[in-house]
């Protein structure tokens, strides 16, 4: 991820190249379990990343939107195609200054792409709540935190900063199915060092109390996704691929580290889907040196790649219904 710096002057509305509906673009997609795989392919080359949709069994892939001029996307999270998508974007906002990475909506049916109001500092990846109204986001707003998450309520404009540790960043928001509790990782660094050391799943209820931790620093997890029924969740560990009984903590490996070789598995996201019964993740090939996504059931049967690139990497964003 590029650095983030203070916030530029962002013109009010701006229009996207989308490759929907319009002249020479595939038409839309058709999965069979009625959800799409949202993911970023982020490029070695400023601007030029695009965001993706492919089916959970990777039988078609579409291109959502294409970068345009100084704009590339780095991540996508939503919950329908019918309804704005929170992109995060990277873009040159003034001549000769660092790119900076802001979040926006994204309406499909109107190509239109529109900055989000009344957010604080700079934005990485964030995570829209079930019914639209509130949105997590990792921040650089406040010089005391370098990286911290704040969740913001579209409808109301308040802010709220979810409270930080020392030496220690904030990352990787996810809501629960209802809306009332968020999940995040917490890195922990040494004074002064810029590699994370720990690793702790966190959770915080909404409206934001203090966080508590569900799993702690030495359990090494650095992904986490729910069920769309709120009962389990799912964590990357350095185990593998868990499921998690959200009630009793009760972990089950569906998909085993030792595994995977020569793949291993990346921070660049993890999310579980409704109707397909599966998840998605990104893995990394030692050999190939491709960036994969994979899907697999929520049983730990049909593991699959379903899209792979050599030149970039991929960041699975949500399951989108149709």
């Amino acid at each position: 991820m590029p650095p983030l710096a203070l916030r530029g002057l962002l013109p009010q509305l701006l229009f996207a190249t989308a490759c929907w509906g319009t002249i020479g673009c595939a038409a839309p997609i058709h999965c069979s379990s009625g959800e799409a795989i949202a993911f970023s392919e982020i490029s070695t080359t400023n601007f030029q990343d695009p965001l993706r949709l492919v089916c959970p069994d990777g039988t078609q892939y579409r291109v959502l939107l294409r970068p345009a001029g100084s704009q590339g996307f780095f991540f996508v999270n939503g919950l329908a195609l019918s309804r704005p998508l929170l992109i995060s974007v990277f873009e040159s906002v003034r001549l000769q200054a660092q790119p900076e990475t802001h979040l926006y909506f994204f309406e499909l049916d109107r190509a239109l792409l529109r900055p989000v109001p009344s957010l604080i500092g700079q934005q990485a990846h964030a995570a829209l709540s079930p019914d639209a109204s509130l949105i997590a986001y990792e921040s650089t707003g406040d010089p005391s935190a370098p990286l911290r998450l704040v969740i913001t309520d579209t409808q109301t404009a308040q802010n709220f900063l979810i409270p930080t540790a020392p030496n220690a960043t904030d990352n990787l928001p996810t809501w629960s199915p209802d809306g009332k509790e968020l999940m995040f990782i917490r890195l922990g660094y040494a004074p002064g060092g810029n590699i994370p050391l720990t690793a702790t799943l966190m959770t915080i209820a909404f409206p934001p109390g203090p966080p508590s931790p569900v799993f702690g620093p030495t359990d090494i997890v650095t992904s986490s996704a729910y069920s769309a029924d709120g009962h389990r969740f799912a964590i990357w560990s350095p185990y593998g691929l868990e499921i998690v009984d959200r009630q009793t903590l009760n972990r089950t490996i569906i998909l085993q580290t030792s595994s995977l070789a020569p793949r291993i598995p990346g921070t660049a996201g993890l999310v579980w889907g409704g109707s397909s019964g599966t998840l998605a993740f990104t893995l990394y090939n030692n050999q190939t040196s491709a960036s994969e996504l994979w899907t697999i059931r929520e049983d730990g049967a049909d593991a699959r790649q379903v899209f792979s690139v050599t030149d970039g990497m991929l960041y699975v964003g949500s399951y989108v219904r149709q």
